[in-house]
């Protein structure tokens, strides 16, 4: 074992080693690592690289919305997935891992000299470059773009692995196992309520798993939580199933689930299924999905060894594994305080703890003095050092709005923190409404369209008291709206690290090296609507990543302005859940369309619109297995996943912004006005330009494309599929 990895700490089995690859070199890890707890704790944080420069990329979070940490994983003929989460991927004997987007090796890529070349490729530039000459897009332009594009490879072999499905009716079904998700289980079990507990992770118990000091009802955490557990698996009326995701949130309550029931296993039983899609109806639902954790903005925030605060406090709790021997803690909130204090009490030394708010919690900066930990307040990080791992940190005094003299400052590992936003993907599934919350600076449940409860940091409640709080009124309530008796129960809890309300400070997705330049280019351009500005000028909500990171309101602030005055209508994009590879069903068996009667009349400027070659690379699927011959649009075909997904997705696009096309929007060169692309049909461009009119000076509205007939399935066919 490497000095990463600590002995007796965490809940992995350190009697049980386990050993991998990494390409095709040999580590070892426990039972119970993760693929990216194990590489951190044999020292390796390099573990990919972006997809358009080639920079390199470390793990940054600890859970599913992993955007950096993605690999090709093996196990045998047939049995090969791109775009594996090394953050959910637990590590068996024997396991194969690969990374991806690199060549020849991922220590020395040759694709990286697109970094330097950064400057030829301004925002827009795919857009405007590969229009003209118009004879060049099949035998150039095509060709490059297909092998540059995507991050995996495709598998080609046979599918040797079965998978399962199967209905279910539970009066409550509770998805989400934090501490919000125990207490909903517990109030609603209690009460005679069947109930199903999901969680897509191993091991059940959320942010307990990470806060190992916390007291409840007199126990510590871990105790307090087998307790929990035991009492659950007791009730013959409640279900509990970890590595459960939640996929999908439809009409009436019906929510789909993809089960991983092999992947952990280094020899599975014969003829067992690899995954089982569930589609399950509830009387009542309650969303305990918990926050995510925003990063900070800054050069160089991409750096391997660059990653969350929470993430390095996870690894340390849960998984036993130091992120550095000398890191240095960047935040705007409380909370990264304390896994700074963890890792001093773990061994580990931080440098120091930059706070960009002028003063915190006196009893923090004192603490912090104790452990011999410097603290820095009211100053802001300009910049990192370092290629294939951070080195540095570049400190600035914060004087009068601008950047003072700055300060480096060694460290082998930048744990960042910008506060938390609520986890409401599924929510946003049932076209719900979000609401912006000035005070907490994020946005919360807004009206309900169906019989749900959301519970916990969902509901912006950062602690765990509240959490337990909220998950058991929600449970209660849930039950008694079923018709039967039931009571909240009470929770005593000592020793909570209840966090402060988060500052302002801007967040962007860091897979794409995207900064906030490319949503102003957009805006010199006139484009002064968000799905613009996405379409044409950014890769928001693209790849793998797609939903992950939390920012539709630094769009929509740097758009309209105030984020609470024109976000309230901005929805959270697809949960950032691993696609599941085999729990499908085909569109053609439930009367949809084929993808031949709905294909987009397009000119050759769509690239999106043509199915994948054989060699191509997957488009960023989130880690789903794709066959060698399909198209990356979000229509439905034989590979699609559950009932009424894609129609369902389609549908609700289509009621958003009247159009679902997902390649060239609108382009625009300087100077001009916008002007419907090749990418439109011509009844499209019809419908934006009547007949002896030019485009207005304003965009056009999406309301100009009225419904179409139905299409063979019963549903409301996009405007395109005529």
């Amino acid at each position: 074992m490497t000095s990463y990895r600590l002995q007796g700490r965490g809940r992995v089995d350190h009697g049980k080693p386990v050993n991998f690859t990494f390409d095709g070199k040999t580590y070892q890890g426990l039972a119970g690592d993760t693929l990216a707890s194990a590489l951190l704790a044999n020292g390796v944080h390099l573990m990919g690289r972006s997809f358009k420069y080639h920079r390199p990329r470390g793990v940054v979070s600890a859970g599913s919305d992993e955007p950096n940490a993605l690999m090709g994983t093996r196990r045998g003929p047939g049995r090969f997935e791109p775009n594996t989460r090394a953050t959910i991927q637990e590590i068996r004997e024997g396991l194969e891992a690969a990374s991806q987007n690199r060549w020849p090796s991922l220590a020395f890529d040759m694709g990286a000299i697109n970094d330097n070349l950064g400057s030829l490729f301004s925002a827009g530039f795919y857009y405007k470059t590969f229009m003209w000459p118009r004879a060049f897009w099949d035998r150039v332009y095509e060709p490059v773009i297909r092998n540059a594009a995507g991050l995996g490879v495709s598998p080609t072999e046979p599918d040797a692995d079965s998978y399962a499905s199967r209905f279910a009716h539970v009066d409550v079904l509770v998805v989400g196992a934090g501490p919000a998700g125990l207490a909903a289980a517990l109030a609603a079990g209690r009460s005679g309520a069947s109930v199903m507990l999901v969680d897509e992770n191993a091991e059940v118990g959320g942010t307990l798993l990470s806060e190992p000091t916390v007291v409840i009802d007199g126990q510590p955490a871990w105790d307090w939580l087998a307790a929990t557990v035991a009492e659950l698996d007791g009730l013959a009326n409640v279900q509990v199933m970890p590595r459960t995701t939640a996929i999908g949130y439809y009409h009436q309550n019906l929510v789909g689930l993809a089960q991983r029931l092999t992947d952990h296993l280094a020899a599975p039983p014969e003829g067992a299924p690899r995954e089982r899609m569930w589609k399950v109806r509830a009387k009542e639902v309650v969303l305990a999905q918990g926050a995510l954790e925003k990063p900070l903005v800054f050069d160089g925030n991409d750096r391997p060894g660059v990653m969350l605060a929470s993430a390095a406090q996870t690894y340390l709790n849960r998984y036993g594994v130091k992120v550095g021997d000398r890191p240095a803690i960047v935040t705007a909130h409380d909370s990264a305080w304390h896994a700074a204090f963890d890792l001093a009490g773990a061994g580990a030394k931080p440098v120091v703890i930059v706070d960009m708010r002028a003063s915190v919690d006196p009893a923090l900066t004192d603490r912090a003095h104790a452990l011999g930990i410097e603290a820095l307040l009211g100053r802001t990080v300009t910049g990192t050092a370092g290629r294939l791992r951070v080195t540095s940190l570049r400190v600035n005094r914060m004087e009068g709005g601008k950047a003072g003299e700055p300060r480096d400052i060694g460290c082998d590992a930048v744990l960042m923190c910008g506060g938390w936003t609520p986890c409401l993907h599924l929510f946003s599934h049932t076209q719900g409404k979000l609401a912006w919350d000035e005070a907490l600076q994020v946005y919360l449940p807004g009206r309900k369209t169906e019989a749900v409860q959301i519970a916990g940091a969902g509901r912006g409640l950062w602690s765990i008291a509240a959490s337990l709080g909220d998950g058991a009124n929600a449970g209660a309530a849930a039950a008694r709206d079923v018709g039967l008796e039931a009571e909240a129960p009470a929770f005593g809890v000592a020793a909570d690290r209840k966090p402060d309300v988060l500052g302002r400070h801007v967040v962007l997705e860091v897979d794409e090296g995207l900064g906030l330049g490319r949503v102003a280019v957009g805006q010199e351009r006139r484009f002064t609507m968000k799905r613009y500005v996405k379409y044409c000028y950014t890769t928001l909500y693209s790849k793998c990543a797609s939903g992950s990171r939390p920012t539709a309101g630094i769009v929509t602030a740097s758009i309209h302005g105030p984020v609470s005055g024109a976000g309230s209508r901005m929805r959270h994009r697809q949960a950032p859940v691993r696609r599941q590879a085999g729990a499908v069903q085909s569109a053609s068996a439930r009367g949809c369309p084929a993808r031949s009667e709905v294909r987009p009349s397009v000119g050759r400027s769509s690239a999106c619109c043509r199915p994948s070659r054989s060699r191509s690379r997957c488009m960023g699927h989130h880690g789903r297995r794709l066959p060698p011959r399909t198209s990356f649009l979000n229509w439905p075909t034989e590979y699609d996943i559950g009932v009424m997904t894609s129609m369902s997705k389609i549908e609700s696009l289509r009621g958003e912004v009247g159009l679902c096309q997902r390649s060239t929007t609108w382009r625009s060169g300087l100077g001009s006005r916008p002007r419907p692309s090749a990418g439109f049909s011509t009844a499209m461009r019809r419908s934006a330009d009547p007949p002896g009119t030019r485009s207005s000076a304003r965009s056009p509205s999406w309301d100009m494309f009225p419904p179409r007939p139905l299409a063979p399935c019963g549903r409301t066919a996009p405007a395109w599929s005529a």
